[in-house]
């Protein structure tokens, strides 16, 4: 799953705006440009676009160049168009400033809160001066990578809670499965295709097939379900992440059956985050690293044989 980047400019700014989006999509990123046709819906106001935007995606990146010019204090300066300003505070409050990047032209007049932040800065007369911009928000994407932040919704905190409480402490069992110990084993956590507000109900469909276990951890018995396939392999969907579907909910009641485009693009991105942080975790820790693995609904349905996977299809559930 790739991180998805909004990228938004002035109309005059969307030039320098398009080679952002070329030089971020060549390096393995989502990006769409606010005039992308399938921002805004039909009947709705830009602001409600806008606002849906900020929680749909990872990043965003603000284009600012020369298009106004504004007389302050009796001095004439060129400026960046003010919607463009606005964009970035919805997306810094949304996002926090670590996952939202300015791209300014030399030249520009700034709002006096810019004094003494780092900006990326780019010359249109000097070929690759926008280059070596994007290579210094390319750098600082690449650095958020290797955290977990916390955001609108707690899919961090989801994730952190699903590892102290269940990952962890299985993986420090010992091999002691159903009272029975083995010598080797794996943790398999599975991720739902789709959030929903009940991933009990399908976890027990999922893993039907597979054995119901109990396993030893320090202090108290946690359950999962088991298979023997040369290594002992315990499998687990984190049905916490029902949560994530319910705060969704919360904030945007629908009035109609279904889920819109835009709303499963918004639960791609917590689930996104929960999956990030998760490894993270998994990584940070002797305990769990090498021995439990994330993986998808798909690549788990992929290894089932075609009658289990009838079985386990969302169809039928």
């Amino acid at each position: 799953m790739n991180d998805r980047i909004f990228i938004g400019s002035s109309s005059e700014g969307l030039e320098i705006a398009n080679q952002v989006r070329d030089f971020l999509v060549q390096n393995s990123y989502d990006c769409s440009l606010w005039n992308d046709g399938g921002l805004s819906a039909l009947n709705t106001r830009a602001w409600d676009s806008l606002l849906l935007a900020s929680l749909e995606y990872d990043y965003g990146v603000m284009v600012m160049t020369k298009d106004d010019v504004t007389i302050s204090r009796g001095k004439k300066s060129a400026s960046v168009r003010d919607n463009i300003l606005f964009e970035f505070g919805l997306f810094l409050g949304r996002l926090d400033y670590r996952k939202t990047f300015v791209l300014v032209e030399q030249g520009i007049k700034l709002p006096s809160d810019f004094n003494g932040v780092s900006l990326s800065f780019f010359d249109k007369s000097k070929p690759d001066s926008l280059t070596q911009s994007l290579q210094n928000i390319l750098r600082h994407l690449k650095q958020e990578s290797s955290v977990a932040g916390l955001h609108f919704v707690p899919s961090t905190i989801l994730a952190l809670s699903y590892y102290d409480n269940f990952l962890y402490p299985v993986c420090c069992c010992e091999g002691k499965i159903n009272s029975i110990q083995y010598d080797e084993f794996e943790v398999y956590i599975i991720i739902p295709e789709m959030l929903q507000d009940d991933l009990k109900n399908y976890y027990y469909i999922l893993l039907k097939e597979a054995q119901p276990c109990v396993i030893q951890a320090p202090h108290r018995q946690l359950k999962a379900r088991f298979l023997y396939q040369k290594v002992a392999h315990i499998w687990d969907l984190p049905t916490q992440m029902s949560v994530l579907y319910k705060a969704f909910r919360l904030t945007h009641p629908s009035s109609y059956i279904g889920i819109l485009e835009k709303e499963k693009a918004m639960l791609d991105k917590y689930k996104r985050n929960f999956v990030h942080a998760l490894q993270i975790l998994i990584e940070s820790k002797i305990e769990t690293k090498g021995k439990a693995f994330i993986i998808d609904e798909k690549d788990f349905l992929n290894r089932m044989s075609p009658a289990q996977k009838r079985k386990c299809s969302r169809q039928e559930y």
